[in-house]
């Protein structure tokens, strides 16, 4: 198992990403953005190739991402001595900038060896990010959340692989900051990464006086699933010394997800990129695992295509697992292909419950396989 940490981390902030191969740099090498998507920002301070930059319109002119925009351009700059009095200037009140800034500001921490001021932004960048994706009420916008764990937190979760009390007590000081700093920015920055930004004049968002109980029960289900984790973890935990090393993680492994023959051919998927997302690292068997870790049995039971694939962030399935005496919900799978040919997989952040279908629903055919 490459990285019990890095799915477990992401599933117990309710967001989880990983990747058939690594994207790198080539994810940025899709130049078409949405103008102030945290994406573009980074796309242009990196690159000089050509760009396919759309102006929001309507309410998505409105949102206002140009602090946290600005501080990411300082945090990028080739200058050391610039990047380190943008960080200065973020740490003097982070609660004026989004997710993104938390993210790059801790993957800089990181590297450079602070480590716990690292992981404490970093924490709250995923929960922050978590709650304003559970606002938007545009499913493709959640991508963005996805994209900035594989882009700024993945090398650092590798390394701390198994260890489940740090954290726990990293998720804890992350929810108490959280919890008794107020947003000041814009929190409907995530919209812009969305599919909808390129379509509609309109916002999709969950009426505002619901957002302060969306950000508390943001923070309880963290809560919860970390310590779900850890009360996994610590069966396999021989020598209870708070990690679990390779072979105690590889013994967290469960049963296989059953698919029938006629659920396997409704997906767009090619025989290689399916068996990535079911049993990829961090695929969808290890993230149902997590959900539902005392089940005994796990079927696909359909695979609904809801963008087909093809073309830049597009491609979308729900795969709809159940297990005895725990239900059926679904998991969503994001198939963003990359500049070389190869695919870059974000799985949901969540097991979500299922619902009827409508009459007038239909499955796209089963046409060309990515």
């Amino acid at each position: 198992m490459r990285s019990l940490f890095l799915f477990a981390a992401c599933l117990a902030l309710n967001i989880h990403c990983f990747g058939q191969e690594d994207p790198g740099d080539q994810f940025y090498k899709h130049a078409q953005f949405m103008r102030g998507d945290f994406v573009q920002v980074i796309y242009l301070r990196n690159y000089d190739g050509p760009s396919d930059i759309t102006d929001p319109m309507g309410e998505f002119a409105m949102i206002d991402v140009s602090a946290t925009n600005e501080l990411l351009g300082e945090l990028l700059a080739d200058d050391e001595d610039a990047r380190r009095k943008a960080i200065e200037r973020f740490e003097a009140d982070p609660s004026r900038f989004a997710p993104p800034a938390f993210f790059v500001v801790a993957s800089q921490l990181i590297k450079s060896g602070d480590t716990p001021r690292g992981e404490l932004w970093l924490h709250v960048g995923r929960i922050r990010a978590l709650a304003d994706a559970a606002k938007c009420l545009d499913p493709t916008a959640h991508q963005a959340v996805a994209l900035l764990n594989h882009q700024f937190a993945m090398d650092y979760m590798l390394k701390q692989s198994g260890q489940y009390q740090r954290l726990q007590k990293a998720t804890e000081m992350a929810i108490a900051w959280d919890a008794s700093h107020p947003k000041k920015y814009d929190q409907r920055w995530i919209a812009l990464h969305g599919l909808e930004a390129f379509e509609k004049d309109k916002l999709s968002f969950e009426p505002e006086s619901q957002w302060p109980q969306i950000d508390a029960q943001t923070r309880i289900q963290s809560m919860k699933g970390i310590n779900a984790l850890v009360a996994r973890a610590k069966l396999f935990d021989r020598n209870n010394d708070g990690a679990l090393n390779a072979d105690e993680q590889a013994a967290m492994e469960g049963i296989p997800i059953e698919v029938p023959a006629e659920v396997r051919v409704k997906s767009l998927c090619s025989e290689e990129l399916f068996s990535s997302v079911l049993d990829g690292a961090g695929g969808i068997r290890q993230l149902d695992e997590m959900h539902f870790p005392n089940a005994t049995r796990r079927k696909l039971v359909n695979i609904e295509v809801v963008i087909p694939y093809g073309g830049p962030r597009k491609g979308v399935e729900r795969w709809a697992v159940e297990r005895d005496g725990f239900g059926t919900c679904f998991y969503t799978v994001f198939l963003v292909p990359n500049k070389t040919g190869g695919t870059y997989i974000l799985t949901s952040e969540k097991c979500e419950p299922m619902k009827r279908k409508k009459a007038t629903d239909k499955t796209p055919p089963n046409s060309a396989r990515p």
